[in-house]
């Protein structure tokens, strides 16, 4: 298993990945870099979604079956953890995620 994105950002010193932008080339709100990889955005889409799926599990039981419930929460699960994993990927090669160069 892998250790995870905060011990990348540890074992690397940096959380980024290739280019290490200047003040202009970050997200002004999350310093996120826009022209190389950066670990965070991943470590912040895994953080969130600890806390949103039980939310969204919560919210559903109490709106529709059990079973149609289930089978909500599991697809927004892997939605969600294919996303982060996806941003993962593209921040240890080096490029910058996608989401750094649509909120810009």
């Amino acid at each position: 298993m892998h250790p995870g994105t905060r011990v990348d950002i540890g074992a690397r010193m940096s959380p980024y990945v290739g280019t290490i932008p200047t003040d202009e080339t970050r997200m002004a709100l999350t310093g996120w870099s826009r022209v190389g990889g950066d670990i965070r955005v991943s470590h912040f889409l895994a953080t969130h979604m600890i806390q949103a799926l039980p939310i969204v599990g919560i919210g559903i039981a109490y709106l529709m079956p059990s079973r149609i419930g289930v089978i909500i929460v599991v697809l927004a699960a892997v939605v969600w953890s294919s996303w982060t994993l996806t941003e993962y990927t593209r921040a240890l090669s080096g490029k910058p995620s996608p989401v750094t160069q649509f909120l810009s």
